[in-house]
Formats: C-alpha cells, sequence, structure tokens
C-alpha cells in the first residue's frame, strides 16, 4: 500500500538559544499533528531589536504521514 505524507515549516522563537527555539516548536507540534514522523532544522536566525538580538528563531519541518481516510 502506498502512503503519502506531509512537510510542514514551523517557526520557534526562544530569547535563550535556536536549540530551546526548535524544541519548542517541535514539542507543540507532536502534541498538535498526528503521525509525526521526523523533523528537521532548514534554518536559525536571530530577531534583533532594540540594538541588539531580542529572540532567536528555529525554523524546523515536520513530516508526518496523512490518514487514508
Amino acid at each position: 500500500m502506498a502512503r503519502t505524507c506531509k512537510e510542514v515549516e514551523l517557526l520557534g522563537l526562544s530569547p535563550e538559544s535556536c536549540d530551546a527555539a526548535a524544541g519548542d516548536a517541535a514539542g507543540r507540534a507532536s502534541k498538535a499533528l498526528r503521525g509525526l514522523s521526523r523533523f528537521e532544522v532548514a534554518g536559525r536566525r536571530p530577531e534583533t531589536g532594540y540594538g541588539g538580538v531580542a529572540r532567536l528563531q528555529a525554523v524546523p519541518k515536520a513530516l508526518f504521514w496523512l490518514d487514508g481516510r
């Protein structure tokens, strides 16, 4: 039987680190998306504000399997 998956791009934000931002995004996605298979961090970047780095952003991609319904 053939299966189909979908890949979505997420955005996590954290004042601490890119790893914390990616972890938060992954944790929330795992609660919201059924059939979640894997994560891949596609990008990392700082968000600036008030003359410095305000928050760090991580852009993880989540892959999940679609139901056969």
